[in-house]
């Protein structure tokens, strides 16, 4: 979209929009999102087109069938994933919708080379599962299945009822979505499947636009989201760890990686009272985060340099668990006028409800809660840093309960550790949510991007003595950034640790570290 001279808001619809073609597994139209925007003119936006529950939500199936909230119509809340990019183009693109979606759905009518991450995604869902929905269900099967044997690697797979969806809404607009045959199909489907979602309940999607959290960090403004987002988490994190002037200095990795992980533990535990602004009863949200990023709070935060605490009562009281959301993509954009964007966006679980459209082939979300209109909880934490005013670094991350730490340590391996931004995704992470009460660190992994021997040992065996409880895990969160250095050059850099995650640029610059 860049090549023709479309915005950083053209490039991200395309993206987002081409995510739900090749990746069903982590997004879809029948998802929902946050966009972080940072303007030419230097003010922010956040875009919340997160998915909605149904007004006619019925709390006592979840209690009859507890997975009533991961598989069938009734996990799905209303979609916003064709809402954000409608804003997205109504107010900073330059290309015509049209143009934009019709090239994704040749995308989805031509085909696409089935790789080994996505076989890896499709083999962990059918194992949630408990069976090849893939290949048994009719609705997967005409994409997934086509001549009865699910497709491999190398193969050719299509989504032609995919493209004929979406060249419907790149003809008639955004609006084909939510009334008439699409939004039929969605709700067919959806009913059909023990859900109750009405006619009305499309009809009455709306985004949201929000506040933005922000803090400065050495020297550094740093702008993320707001709840129902955790933005303001993983900020609040950096302010605890501002006080260090050593952190990660030479010498000092063992403290500082000690000091990180009680920072995150204090983060996660004071996220457990955040959620829905519009729906709490016990405290004002907004002036909640307001006290998580003050310096006051950061400096009157306790970090036992001896040792961990196994009491969550320690980090904050009367914490909760955190759900699990791993159908999550990011993804970041700029271009040559100053507009850059981080947008994550999601169907929760891998494959949502695991609920596909007969007609329309609409993978849908399982992102429902417990009351009427209600936007669920998440860890998704987009980040845009400027310095001395101008863009510096965009990033953020997908992976569930990992999103907020994996962005953090993107964060810290940039501005304090000094890491170009291929290193600072390289490098191996850790992610400790108290609950389970363990911190997990990362094992060697090798792909044709990155190699890298795991965490550090050293490290790890000094955490064990702390009294942390290590767990070694293969892999912690999935990152896209860009950064923008001052003699012009970008660096635009996808996930190492995946197969075909990437970054480009255009036109071609001397300086991109990952091109793909």
């Amino acid at each position: 979209m860049l090549k023709n001279e479309g915005s950083a808001a053209d490039a991200m619809i395309a993206t987002v929009l081409c995510g739900g073609v090749l990746a069903s597994y982590h997004n879809s139209i029948g998802g929902g999102g946050f966009a972080l925007l940072h303007v030419p003119n230097g003010t922010t936006e956040l875009i919340d087109f997160s998915e909605t529950a149904p007004m006619a939500i019925d709390n006592v199936a979840y209690i009859r069938n507890p997975n009533a909230s991961e598989f069938g119509g009734s996990a799905s809340g209303v979609p916003g994933e064709v809402r954000g990019p409608e804003y997205l183009s109504n107010n900073y693109g330059k290309l015509p919708w049209k143009f934009i979606v019709d090239r994704v759905a040749q995308v989805a009518e031509e085909g696409f080379t089935v790789t080994e991450d996505m076989m890896k995604y499709f083999q962990i869902a059918i194992k949630f599962r408990g069976h090849n929905f893939l290949v048994h269900d009719p609705a997967w099967a005409k994409d997934f299945a086509p001549n009865s044997t699910m497709v491999g690697i190398g193969d050719t797979m299509t989504r032609k009822r995919y493209a004929s969806t979406l060249r419907t809404i790149a003809n008639y607009g955004p609006d084909a979505f939510y009334r008439g045959d699409i939004a039929k199909d969605v709700l067919d489907a959806i009913q059909s499947t023990s859900g109750n979602m009405t006619e009305q309940d499309l009809l009455d999607y709306k985004i949201m636009r929000r506040n933005t959290s922000s803090i400065t960090y050495r020297g550094y403004n740093l702008t993320s989201t707001t709840a129902p987002t955790s933005g303001a988490v993983s900020l609040s994190i950096l302010k605890i760890l501002e006080r260090y002037g050593d952190f990660f200095q030479a010498g000092n990795e063992p403290l500082s990686t000690h000091r990180l992980n009680e920072a995150i533990r204090y983060g996660y535990g004071r996220r457990s009272l955040l959620g829905d602004p519009g729906f709490n009863r016990t405290h004002d949200i907004e002036e909640y985060e307001r006290w998580m990023l003050a310096d006051s709070t950061a400096w009157l935060t306790k970090i036992d340099d001896h040792k961990t605490h196994h009491d969550p009562g320690y980090y904050i009281p009367n914490p909760i668990g955190l759900g699990s959301d791993h159908g999550t993509s990011h993804m970041s954009s700029v271009d040559k006028d100053g507009m850059a964007i981080a947008l994550t966006t999601t169907i929760n679980l891998r494959f949502g409800s695991q609920v596909m459209t007969e007609k329309t082939g609409i993978v849908l979300n399982n992102e429902n809660r417990l009351q009427p209109g209600k936007r669920p909880l998440s860890t998704i934490s987009p980040t845009i840093i400027t310095r001395d005013g101008e863009l510096y670094f965009i990033t953020g991350a997908a992976g569930g309960p990992q999103i907020a730490t994996t962005t953090l340590q993107g964060i810290i391996n940039v501005l304090d550790r000094g890491m170009n931004a291929f290193d600072a995704l390289a490098d191996p992470r850790l992610h400790d949510q108290m609950f389970p009460d363990r911190s997990n660190v990362e094992n060697p992994y090798s792909s044709r991007k990155a190699k890298h021997n795991g965490y550090n040992q050293t490290v790890v065996e000094y955490l064990k003595e702390k009294g942390h409880n290590i767990n070694w895990f293969d892999s912690i969160g999935m990152s896209q950034s860009i950064r923008l250095l001052r003699d012009g050059s970008i660096e635009a850099v996808g996930e190492p640790r995946q197969k075909d995650s990437g970054g480009t640029l255009w036109p071609t610059q001397e300086r991109c570290l990952y091109q793909g």
